[in-house]
C-alpha cells in the first residue's frame, strides 16, 4: 500500500482540488464525488471485492484492457486500479479512462480521468477520481428491429482483414447485428475497430461509417456462421437522423419491434 500512502500524503483535502485542476486537462468537465457518499460507491467496493477483471478504454487508442479494482479511497474520493493490461505506455496523468464491467444484461461505465500513475511513487497502478454518478445501466438503450428476411447485405472489413459480407439480423440507431459465413472468430476481437461498414436498408438509406465489434460469436442454426454485434462509430448526424426516420417507416409495416 505504499503507492496509497504516498499518494495521500500528495493529495491530502486541502490540496486535491487544487492539484487536479492543475494536471487534469481543461477540456475536462469531470466533478469529483462528494465525500462521504458511500452508498455510491457499493458497486466499486463490489467489483473489489469480488476481483472481478474490468475492461479499460483511453482516448489515446482503438483497443480495450482489462484491469482490477485495487482499492477505493472513500475520504479522497480516489479509485485506485491495477495496472492495464496489455501496458499502455503512453498514459499520463490527466488523460481520460472509460471503465466498463457487464453483468447479466446491465453494465457499469465510468468515465474518469488519470490522477496518478504507481510509477512516480516506485510502485504499480494508477489513482482514478472518482466520478459523481456511478450505477448500473441496462446494456441496450435503443429500439432494435428484428429483420425477419435477412435479405439486407452488409459489407464489414476487420483491420489488416479482407471486407466480409453478410445478412443483417438486426438494426438500430446505435448499432447493428449481421451474420456472416464461416469462422471468422480469428479476425475478431472485442473492442476492435472495423474501419468499414457498409448497410442499404430499405432500398432508401446507405449508411457508411467505421465500426466497433461489442460481441461475436459462432451460429449453427438456421445457417452456420459468425454472428457479429457491432456499435457505430463516428456516425455522421444527419445519416443518424435518416436511419432513425427509416427505422420508424419499417415499425409501421411490421409488429416485429423488440426492445433491445
Amino acid at each position: 500500500m505504499g503507492f496509497l500512502q504516498q499518494l495521500v500524503g500528495k493529495y491530502s483535502p486541502a490540496s486535491r482540488h487544487a492539484d487536479s485542476r492543475a494536471e487534469v486537462s481543461p477540456h475536462q468537465t469531470l466533478s469529483p464525488m462528494p465525500l462521504g457518499d458511500i452508498s455510491q460507491l457499493l458497486p466499486l467496493l463490489q467489483l473489489q471485492n469480488d476481483r472481478q477483471l474490468i475492461e479499460a478504454k483511453s482516448d489515446l487508442s482503438n483497443r480495450t484492457y482489462q484491469t482490477l479494482i485495487v482499492a477505493v479511497d472513500i475520504q479522497r474520493g480516489l479509485l485506485w486500479i491495477d495496472e492495464l493490461f496489455p501496458a499502455l505506455d503512453r498514459l499520463n496523468v490527466g488523460d481520460t479512462l472509460t471503465l466498463r464491467h457487464h453483468r447479466k444484461g446491465e453494465e457499469l461505465v465510468i468515465r474518469t480521468c488519470v490522477i496518478a500513475l504507481g510509477n512516480q511513487f516506485g510502485t504499480q497502478g494508477i489513482a482514478l477520481m472518482i466520478p459523481e454518478r456511478i450505477e448500473w445501466q441496462p446494456r441496450r438503450q435503443q429500439a432494435r428491429f428484428a429483420l425477419t428476411s435477412g435479405s439486407t447485405l452488409v459489407k464489414i472489413r476487420p483491420l489488416g482483414e479482407e471486407a466480409a459480407y453478410g445478412k443483417l439480423l438486426d438494426i438500430s440507431v446505435g448499432g447493428f447485428c449481421v451474420l456472416v459465413s464461416g469462422n471468422l472468430l480469428g479476425q475478431l476481437r472485442h473492442g476492435a475497430l472495423l474501419p468499414v461498414c457498409e448497410i442499404t436498408l430499405d432500398n432508401q438509406i446507405q449508411i457508411r461509417c467505421k465500426g466497433r465489434v461489442c460481441a461475436f460469436r459462432m451460429q449453427r442454426e438456421p445457417t452456420r456462421g459468425t454472428r457479429i454485434c457491432v456499435q457505430f462509430v463516428e456516425l455522421p448526424d444527419r445519416l443518424r437522423i435518416e436511419l432513425m426516420n427509416c427505422l420508424n417507416r419499417l415499425e409501421n409495416h411490421s409488429s416485429r419491434l423488440e426492445v433491445a
